[in-house]
């Protein structure tokens, strides 16, 4: 357990306090643990659209740009911090046109980003923020 928390009160955190823990493991460029962390976190509190977002910038930063997209449109809905979700998903875009621009498969990878962010929240939510995979 991180030392900012004790791991008797960790179970019954609030919002607040997963977002502090996400965030200072994310300063501490521990992306596995903060997105471990914001996993169970969003689990926990799914409507927090804060938590959503530092969510999608620890997947952003482990090059995983589907569940960072995902998460953001996800804290977007859930009234997250707007300009910085706008941020990290217009540099998603740009991946993902550069992307398909050298693949030649045009812009396939922007239609459905809602439903496939719906479908992914259900897949976190509904696997209680099981073992982080990082790559």
């Amino acid at each position: 357990m991180h030392a900012l928390i004790a791991p008797d009160e960790f179970g019954s955190a609030g919002p607040t306090t997963w977002s502090r823990l996400g965030i200072e493991l994310l300063n501490e460029g521990r992306y596995c643990a903060a997105a471990a962390v914001l996993n169970e976190a969003v689990r926990r509190h799914p409507a927090d659209g804060r938590i959503w977002f530092d969510l999608g910038r620890a997947y952003y930063q482990l090059g995983r740009f589907t569940e960072a997209q995902a998460a953001l449109l996800i804290a977007q809905l859930n009234h997250g911090p707007l300009s910085r979700i706008k941020l990290y998903l217009d540099r998603i875009a740009e991946m993902n046109k550069t992307r398909s621009a050298r693949c030649g498969a045009g812009e396939e990878g922007s239609v459905g980003a809602v439903a496939e962010a719906e479908r992914r929240e259900e897949a976190l939510l509904s696997d209680g923020g099981g073992a982080m995979e990082c790559r």
